[in-house]
């Protein structure tokens, strides 16, 4: 095991874990459920959601890993523990609780106030990364998850919410012909647009060779470019 946390939220306890697998893959699971695509040798994070919250898995230039909450909740608390490379990962590195701490005193405002365009547009290629690996399942509710993550970037919408977005969604993958299961996706580039309302970024990527381009505003549904 390269890294695992206890995060307890909203009464609910989340064990996650990094591992490497047999080819050489680091996969991240909540409580034994994979639910991100693993890391390769050239890629460094993911965002994963816990409930209603979404957390930065980041691994750092050392090979440890971090564990880092976006945005706000004050009913939050992580007991965290790292393996380190020396010894063999075999010595344990406690990662400081202040995360919980600034997240509590500082509020909302504090990741976007903080945050570079070089922030928004990793975590703008990541949510488009997540939807990708989500539609790869399938067409119909395995790949629910990327129907709300494309719509509000949550993992839960309400009845009426839902709703809209599976419509919207089979709409917006029909336009590019994506309405099935596909091959291989690779990320390429994200470039921040200036002057919206909301942070926004154009995301390139290529599914099967063939190159596309969306428009990811924060927190909004996703459309092409």
């Amino acid at each position: 095991m390269l890294a695992s946390w206890t995060i307890e939220l909203q009464g609910q306890t989340y064990e996650v874990t990094v591992t490497q697998m047999p080819n050489g893959k680091d996969v991240i699971r909540v409580n034994g459920r994979v639910v991100a695509k693993p890391l390769d040798a050239s890629d460094f994070e993911r965002t994963i959601a816990l409930g209603h919250r979404h957390y930065n898995v980041s691994r750092e230039a050392d090979g440890t890993y971090s564990l880092t909450p976006l945005g706000t909740e004050v009913d939050v608390t992580i007991a965290a523990h790292e393996l380190t490379p020396s010894a063999s990962r075999e010595s344990l590195r406690i990662v400081p609780l202040m995360y919980a701490a600034v997240v509590i005193v500082l509020g909302g405002s504090l990741w976007w106030g903080i945050a570079s365009s070089t922030s928004y547009r990793k975590l703008s290629s990541q949510r488009v990364d997540q939807i990708l690996t989500e539609m790869k399942q399938g067409t119909g509710p395995e790949a629910e998850l990327a129907v709300t993550l494309w719509a509000k970037n949550r993992r839960h919408l309400d009845r009426e919410e839902l709703a809209w977005a599976s419509d919207h969604f089979d709409q917006w993958r029909r336009e590019k012909g994506l309405y099935r299961i596909f091959g291989e996706h690779k990320m390429l580039d994200s470039d921040e647009v200036k002057g919206t309302e909301v942070p926004t970024s154009i995301v390139t990527f290529t599914i099967e060779g063939t190159q596309y381009k969306v428009r990811v505003p924060k927190d909004q549904p996703i459309s092409w470019e």
